[in-house]
């Protein structure tokens, strides 16, 4: 009985690890199947019973942290938690630092997104994470250090619309501390980048803001004759269309 009861009791676990196995790999298929439908509560829930059972799994903690993100607005800190998680286990992961960093900038959070900003640029230089990290500096009045930052990036990529972007909207939030003005800063990325959509696009938007709709509608109509391939850029000049009042 002896031999039979050990023989039986490791089937038992065999077979109880092999049902969580199994489980765990439904749970993955469900999930994934649940995120690319966009139904982020399921997404979330078999997801987060994958990751009960393989907590290193990177790709799947992103995946996760990104269904509970779009959720709902209280599950913020669950996906802000994954993502802390995640750059444990990778600290080069950008898309995490990413997430992370902006999400504490929404917060009201700067210092926070500073040091993530920080940390994380140390060790793994990336535009991106510099951009946010000079927002971060801006909201906790290091302008300098702000401006420093971003300008070491047009150092590097005179071209970088996206960094003239941070530039123009620092210089509207911040106006007293910025050498130039915002429109300066619009000028400039579209002077650099005269057949970029998403140049004119900023531009275009600038413009409303200050009431010159007939000038951001040559904007809008000059960057629908460019390159739209970025589904990114697309869904921002139908944003600004609207607001220009040519799509209803």
């Amino acid at each position: 009985c002896t031999t039979g009861c050990i023989v039986g009791g490791v089937g038992a676990v065999g077979l109880r690890r092999w049902q969580k196995t199994d489980s765990a790999a439904k749970a993955l298929a469900l999930g994934l199947d649940a995120h690319e439908r966009g139904d982020y509560d399921e997404a979330a829930v078999k997801l987060g019973h994958y990751i009960s059972l393989h907590k290193d799994n990177v790709s799947v903690l992103m995946k996760y942290a990104d269904a509970q993100a779009k959720r709902r607005p209280q599950a913020i800190g669950q996906a802000m938690e994954t993502y802390r998680i995640v750059l444990r286990l990778d600290d080069a992961n950008v898309q995490a630092a990413k997430q992370l960093a902006k999400y504490y900038v929404e917060a009201n959070a700067a210092r926070e997104a500073e040091l993530i900003c920080k940390r994380f640029l140390s060790h793994h230089p990336n535009s991106e994470i510099q951009r946010i990290y000079a927002v971060a500096l801006a909201h906790l009045d290091q302008h300098e250090a702000s401006l420093s930052q971003l300008k070491s990036l047009l150092e590097q990529d005179p071209h970088a619309v996206m960094t003239y972007e941070v530039l123009g909207q620092l210089a509207e939030n911040y106006a007293e501390k910025y050498e130039n003005a915002p429109g300066q800063w619009y000028d400039l990325a579209v002077e650099k980048n005269p057949a970029s959509a998403y140049a004119r696009i900023m531009r275009a938007r600038y413009y409303l803001k200050q009431g010159g709709d007939t000038r951001a509608i040559q904007e809008l109509q000059a960057a629908q004759g460019m390159d739209l391939t970025d589904l990114d850029v697309r869904l921002n000049l139908a944003g600004e269309m609207v607001r220009a009042g040519l799509l209803e």
